[in-house]
């Protein structure tokens, strides 16, 4: 199966300015994001005891966070859950590692959610 495992940095003390990352809707068990935690631009070094979540607000309202896993390069993956790809249009984002008493979570980032052509699974002959 094809996996797709996109490279980004995320700010923590300051606004973040990547261009939105894009993905297909209905895609699943496919897309993920190598994340590298960033303090002014220099990169924080992540304990890998961490929990991290990546944390998603849709379109209609509705949020929920992910587990992902802290990688041993100080960096953190995370999917880019089925449920997040699940409507099209633009889900807020912010990503979290989370210690034995304590909390990070970089500042918002945009997933741009593209309407697949046709998310049925139904395929003709």
């Amino acid at each position: 199966m094809a996996i797709i495992t996109k490279a980004i940095k995320l700010e923590t003390t300051q606004q973040n300015l990547i261009q939105a990352v894009i993905a297909k809707q209905s895609d699943c068990n496919s897309r993920f994001l190598k994340v590298t935690f960033l303090d002014e631009g220099t990169v924080i070094s992540l304990d890998p005891s961490s929990q991290v979540t990546i944390n998603a607000e849709r379109k209609d309202g509705a949020a929920k966070s992910f587990y992902g896993m802290v990688n041993e390069d100080d960096t953190a993956t995370v999917p880019l859950h089925s449920w997040i790809l699940e409507l099209d249009g633009i889900v807020n984002c912010d990503i979290s590692i989370i210690g034995e008493d304590s909390r990070l979570t970089t500042t918002g980032f945009v997933v741009k959610v593209e309407k697949a052509a046709c998310s049925s699974s139904d395929v003709s002959e």
